[in-house]
């Protein structure tokens, strides 16, 4: 898959269009579509545009960045923001929580 098309694709699975995916990242809708058809092979704007998809830069460029690449929401990303901010004692309760769930769950 090529930049272009990864850059599709991940818009696309975001629900985005062009024109609210170049609100984003201040380019062109012209811009965009040549990135898309991958007629811009090396965009100036990556990094803007990684950050609007919530992507590593590296993923869009290459394909992969050394590891598996893993996307998070809005929500996942707040939940793992508020979980940094916890002291181990905390933490530890948290992880306990979720595997009590996980294993009631999954029975």
């Amino acid at each position: 898959m090529s930049l272009g098309e990864r850059v599709k694709a991940r818009r696309l699975e975001l629900g985005m269009s062009r024109a609210s995916l170049v609100r984003k990242i201040h380019i062109s809708v012209t811009a965009l579509q040549k990135i898309e058809e991958d007629r811009t092979k090396n965009p100036k704007d990556i990094e803007r545009i990684a950050a609007a998809l919530a992507v590593d830069p590296a993923w869009l460029r290459f394909g992969s960045n050394g590891a598996s690449t893993v996307v998070l929401n809005k929500e996942e990303t707040a939940l793992i923001s508020r979980y940094r901010q916890l002291n181990q004692d905390e933490k530890n309760f948290i992880v306990k929580c979720i595997a009590g769930l996980l294993n009631e769950t999954y029975k």
